[in-house]
């Protein structure tokens, strides 16, 4: 939601972007996962999400901003996105179809799942040896587009 509004407000993007869990589509909540892994993401569920949403809107009258939709609006020109999610969370497919829509859009993107784990798993990196590396995976990510916009300046000077 915040790269399209920078892209559609004219505003300066990040190189890239880093995305955990993206929350693609607070309006529809469709995606195959919220049924598919409901017993196994202890983190979240689509009745959670529901509520976040209504929480979100406050009292907000009216239609719901396609904004909240990112997965259902033009991904053209963003930039480079790494993704990260777990095989057990019930944003799966959101991240799934964001990583296809993204690539269908032309920008390059990484999806990263991983097994066994659900929403967010990266806020456990004090005990979770596979969310230290999704975070380690984050920073090399971070510094392989940094290295390319590096060699990018240099070569147009």
């Amino acid at each position: 939601m915040t790269l399209i509004t920078l892209r559609e407000q004219g505003d300066r993007l990040p190189a890239a972007a880093c995305l955990l869990s993206p929350h693609a589509d607070l309006v529809h909540l469709d995606g195959e996962s919220y049924d598919s892994c409901a017993g196994t993401d202890p983190t979240g569920s689509r009745e959670a999400n529901q509520k976040i949403i209504l929480e979100y809107m406050g009292d907000f009258g009216g239609a719901w901003p396609a904004i909240l939709s990112p997965l259902r609006m033009d991904l053209r020109g963003l930039p480079p996105l790494l993704i990260q999610a777990g095989n057990h969370e019930v944003l799966l497919s959101d991240a799934e179809r964001l990583a296809e829509q993204g690539r269908a859009a032309g920008i390059t993107v990484e999806l990263q799942v991983w097994e066994n784990m659900w929403c967010a798993f990266q806020l456990m990196a004090a005990m979770l040896p596979e969310a230290q590396q999704a975070i380690g995976n984050i920073g090399s990510f971070i510094k392989r587009i940094a290295y390319q916009s590096t060699e990018s300046e240099q070569q147009t000077q």
